[in-house]
């Protein structure tokens, strides 16, 4: 069995339609070499009938095993991914088309010492056509110091993390109920160089409520 260049990992509770919209945009990337996992954490909407309804070989389906919400959730599908890199979308969010493309060019030409890339995103509210806010990243290289300050590379909807380095790591902490994107993007930064695209390539769905964070 060949291994793909990315996994790419969901997390999902309760959000069937906006789930329907996320695995969406992944199966409709412009770069084709991924396995798409989804955890499923435990839904009682109709989640599981969204699953059903797409037939592609690369959709990989999951029940979270490991408890404790969205980290044990993420580290369901980090420890099952088979891919060389690992990349995260949270149910809610919307990939670029070309988000993956983008990002293997730039890893194609990356040494060793890179362990984190991660990109620009846009925020929306109600259609990706209501855009109310931008964020374009230019932190990148040795940023282990800043990072210990502030998480200035926002959330998992754009990151990808090589896979070797968090099973070393051992995947997401499970004992923070929030902010554990920044405790990870610490703990690769403390070892490793981290890549930045500034182009946007993620629509971040607004809400007020329902984000772990929040």
């Amino acid at each position: 069995m060949t291994v793909p260049f990315f996994s790419v990992v969901i997390p999902t509770f309760n959000r069937a339609e906006f789930l329907r919209e996320a695995i969406q945009s992944v199966l409709s990337q412009t770069y084709s070499d991924f396995e798409l996992i989804v955890v499923d954490d435990g839904s009682t909407d109709h989640t599981s009938e969204v699953l059903k309804s797409f037939n592609d070989s690369r959709l990989i389906t999951k029940v979270n095993d490991r408890g404790n919400g969205g980290a044990g959730t993420r580290n369901a599908g980090i420890f099952s991914a088979k891919g060389q890199w690992v990349a995260f979308l949270d149910d809610d969010d919307i990939w670029f088309p070309d988000k993956l493309q983008k990002q293997y060019e730039i890893l194609q030409a990356a040494g060793k010492e890179v362990g984190m890339i991660y990109t620009g995103h846009v925020r929306f509210k109600n259609t990706t056509d209501d855009v109310y806010q931008t964020f374009e990243p230019t932190l990148q290289g040795d940023i282990f110091e800043t990072l210990l300050y502030k998480n200035s590379m926002a959330g998992f909807y754009s990151v990808a993390v090589r896979r070797d380095i968090l099973e070393a790591l051992g995947g997401l902490d499970e004992r923070f109920p929030a902010q554990q994107d920044h405790d990870l993007y610490v703990r690769v930064a403390q070892k490793y160089k981290v890549i930045c695209i500034q182009e946007p390539l993620v629509y971040v769905r607004f809400s007020e409520t329902g984000r772990i964070t929040t």
